[in-house]
């Protein structure tokens, strides 16, 4: 008898042992993904570190933990100008990972496209460029995998990246 009670006890207990560390592992997949947010005021925002249409080399993007369908967050992306050489971090809502190491045209978020690109859903015929305005953002998307590369003292300028052809 007591070894039937020793036998249930110990199953009963392997059971729960069981339980405890699926949900450890659970917990664990949860806190491990690779993003996380940053606060859009660890950036030393300086929006004169890129000119409206200044052509910039891409050389890091944070990705991002979805496609950002609603806009909620900047895509964290390191360019280089073509211009003066500076290394610049650009906050982007906007971005193609497959751009990485491209060359492309800086555009200011002030910039008239950028207002249409942040509002597309609100666009209807008839609409005032001058009436839109861009979103207010306020966390970063950051990859765990590559913070030494992000944490860095560069200017951030919040815009994105296009292709400006000059008429």
């Amino acid at each position: 008898m007591s070894r039937l009670i020793f036998l249930l006890f110990f199953l009963i207990n392997l059971k729960f042992l069981n339980l405890i560390f699926a949900s450890i592992l659970l917990l664990q997949g949860c806190t491990s993904s690779t993003y996380h947010f940053r606060e859009l005021s660890e950036f030393r925002l300086d929006k004169n570190a890129l000119k409206d249409g200044e052509s910039v080399q891409i050389i890091y993007s944070s990705g991002g933990p979805d496609y950002n369908p609603n806009l909620e967050y900047y895509y964290h992306l390191i360019v280089v100008s073509h211009e003066t050489g500076d290394t610049v971090n650009v906050l982007t809502t906007l971005y193609n990972p497959d751009e990485t190491y491209l060359t492309k045209d800086f555009i200011s978020n002030e910039n008239n496209a950028s207002k249409i690109m942040q509002n597309l859903d609100k666009i209807k015929n008839g609409s005032n460029v001058n009436d839109l305005s861009t979103k207010a953002i306020t966390k970063v998307a950051s990859n765990r995998d590559h913070l030494k590369r992000e944490e860095n003292n560069y200017p951030s300028v919040i815009g994105t990246l296009g292709e400006v052809e000059q008429m």
